[in-house]
């Protein structure tokens, strides 16, 4: 059966028993003279204005009424109700006690309060005693100042109500102090304190958690006094996460899980669910900040560079906590390295050697390589004293492979005149996949050369057999050798007499004669230089562009000596009788100047296009004024006008819409520019 059910049936059989209990009828409701009851309660303290304070959630408090002038035999319920001072006199029922059978009703059914060991008792003559205990909950949510207010129900239904003899104003008091924090210990069993810096996702214990009574009224010393623990279902909470507190050794114990981030800073606070969200009972506004770090240590290596020149490498990380402004400290003793080599699989993690911790330390260590790029990689890891674990990137080591030097078979054993010399190539004879910068060292008869080259004249040498050694080094140390023999022949003195040309071909006739050949080759090529630069220059005044059309050269000059004479004479004139109606563009009198365009270009009515634009070039070339500028026999002025006539002409005849008006214009007025040859 589920909980819910068998709560539902709880009430149900609970409904059943009240019922079958007789209950006081409702008969006359009197208050008799003398009739009254004195109260006295044990509280907690007392406020300024005598009230006894009950704390809500701390203690069982007994109630005890003194009743006078009622006879406890006629006695048969009392009910209890509860009057709030503060809310205007608003009463409402809290249980009632058959005499009869001893049992409570309990008419309070928000379960904010408790009541339990109801006693009467006679005590001399018409005088009883009724006693019973009473528990205010954390969660009471009515006005603090309270007066029990007891009614009597006789056996013949009498309902009496007597009067207080003392007044006596009972007041429930909640409200909570600050908490009291014992001992907060991080996953690595440290002591953490307000705004330390903590590891993210790590648990945070805190071995104590107190809470406490205070008032506002300093005179009521509540020092000490603490609500029951099962009273208080305690939370801690990190934003919209919480976690339960729990009891240990009276006290609230609670472990909190850090968020997972790189950084920032977390608030721990408290809620108690089962508080009001208003009222007098409350816990203070608790805070405890903890500055998170989740960054482990970060490494930065510092040896093996690029490349090792032997297959042990000795290598040197620095390891240091980021972000630095937190220093914290990292753990040496947690420095661990690890190794892969061609096979693939990396090897257990090997512990360095233990270093004094500090925010950055620098471990060295030394690892076997594979010879070659590649072969063997390197990573570390290391933790900070929080605990956060870093781990490095995979670091590729580089082997250096040390150079080969070959010898051809050519130079094995072979045989030298002692006016021979001995050259060798070190580049020629040497290999290194790793480098090409390497430094040549030859040894011969005990003497030793260095340079890209070996030559060496044999003439100093004594005939007889030699080794020859060649050694390679590359940037990293690692060398290569190798090593030849050779002979070297003694050279028999002869007497040969030189001719004329090879005196002339030896030092230092051959000099002299090299010096001599080539100041007369820069004398020619000045000569030729100076002459074609004269017939540039004459070509260029004579015919200033190339007569691409296959034209005679001279036709622009006569076609430009006819035009300055024309001008120079101002023979344009019109023809004698213009026809006053003739078709001209009054619009724009496009056509309003004196000379022929066919005149100007020496070109007929007929004419092709072609022809009109051979004409032009010529003409143009003759009057441009780069041409202008090397023939002194052209006025410029007398030029920039030939050159308006003639950019005119080329623009009417060479557009085919103007040249027909122009053709029509010209053949109405009968225009003819005459020119005399």
């Amino acid at each position: 059966m589920s909980g819910k059910r068998v709560l539902i049936a709880f009430l149900l059989l609970a409904s059943f028993i009240i019922s079958t209990v007789p209950m006081p009828s409702s008969g006359e409701m009197v208050t008799r003279a003398g009739e009254g009851y004195s109260m006295t309660a044990q509280g907690s303290g007392v406020d300024d204005d005598n009230s006894i304070i009950f704390l809500a959630g701390y203690d069982w408090y007994e109630v005890e009424m003194n009743f006078s002038n009622i006879v406890i035999g006629d006695v048969t319920w009392i009910n209890m109700s509860v009057v709030e001072k503060n809310a205007g006199q608003l009463s409402f029922d809290l249980f009632s006690f058959n005499t009869g059978i001893s049992t409570l009703s309990s008419h309070f059914s928000d379960g904010q309060v408790e009541v339990r060991s109801p006693d009467i008792s006679s005590i001399v003559g018409e005088n009883f005693t009724f006693s019973f205990e009473i528990l205010f909950h954390l969660n009471w949510s009515h006005n603090d100042k309270i007066t029990f207010k007891p009614v009597v129900t006789l056996s013949d239904n009498t309902v009496v109500r007597p009067v207080i003899d003392s007044v006596v104003t009972v007041q429930v008091f909640g409200s909570l102090d600050t908490p009291v924090i014992g001992d907060v210990f991080d996953s690595l069993d440290r002591i953490i304190e307000q705004d330390d810096v903590v590891s993210a996702n790590t648990s945070i214990h805190f071995s104590s958690i107190d809470l406490f009574y205070y008032h506002p009224n300093p005179a009521v010393n509540l020092t000490g006094l603490s609500p029951m623990y099962d009273e208080i279902t305690l939370q801690l909470t990190i934003g919209t996460s919480s976690w339960n507190g729990t009891i240990s050794g009276g006290s609230f114990t609670a472990d909190v899980q850090l968020p997972a981030m790189e950084q920032g800073i977390v608030e721990i606070g408290m809620a108690i669910p089962n508080m009001p969200s208003s009222g007098k009972m409350k816990v203070e506004i608790w805070d405890y900040a903890l500055e998170v770090d989740g960054m482990g240590p970060t490494f930065t290596l510092k040896k093996p560079v690029e490349k090792s020149p032997t297959e042990d490498v000795n290598w040197s990380i620095d390891i240091q906590e980021v972000p630095k402004e937190y220093h914290i400290d990292v753990d040496g003793t947690s420095t661990e390295y690890q190794y892969k080599n061609a096979g693939g699989n990396w090897s257990e993690w090997i512990p360095a050697e233990d270093v004094e911790d500090g925010h950055m330390i620098t471990v060295n260590g030394t690892t076997t390589c594979m010879i070659g790029e590649g072969n063997t990689h390197l990573r570390f890891r290391a933790k900070d004293a929080l605990g956060n674990l870093g781990i490095s990137e995979d670091i590729p080591i580089h082997v250096n492979t040390p150079p080969i030097v070959l010898i051809p078979e050519i130079f094995k054993g072979r045989s030298y005149l002692q006016n021979d010399t001995l050259s060798l190539v070190g580049s020629e004879l040497s290999s290194d996949q790793d480098d090409t910068n390497l430094i040549y060292k030859y040894y011969f008869n005990g003497d030793e050369f260095t340079g890209e080259k070996l030559n060496k004249s044999l003439f100093t040498v004594y005939p007889g057999e030699y080794t020859v050694m060649v050694e390679a080094r590359d940037p990293w140390g690692s060398v290569g050798s190798a090593s030849f023999d050779i002979t070297v022949i003694e050279v028999k003195e002869e007497v040969v007499e030189e001719t004329l040309i090879e005196q002339l071909l030896e030092p230092p006739m051959i000099y002299l004669v090299s010096f001599v050949l080539i100041v007369i080759l820069i004398v020619i090529l000045v000569v030729v230089i100076l002459v074609i630069s004269k017939k540039v220059r004459d070509n260029n005044r004579n015919d200033f562009i190339l007569d691409e059309d296959g034209l005679d050269d001279g036709s622009a000059a006569e076609i430009a000596r006819r035009l300055q004479e024309m001008y120079a004479q101002q023979q344009f004139q019109a023809a004698p009788a213009i026809d006053e109606d003739a078709a001209i563009n009054d619009d724009e009198d496009e056509f309003s100047f004196n000379y022929n365009l066919y005149e100007v270009l020496s070109v007929e009515l007929t004419s092709e296009e072609k022809e009109i634009k051979r004409s032009y070039r010529k003409l143009a070339a003759f009057y441009h004024p780069d041409r202008v500028n090397l023939d002194d026999s052209i006025d410029s002025e007398e030029a920039m006008e030939m050159m308006v006539m003639v950019n005119k002409a080329k623009e009417i005849l060479l557009n085919q819409e103007l040249k027909v008006r122009y053709d029509a214009y010209i053949g109405d007025v009968d225009f003819e520019l005459e020119m005399e040859e």
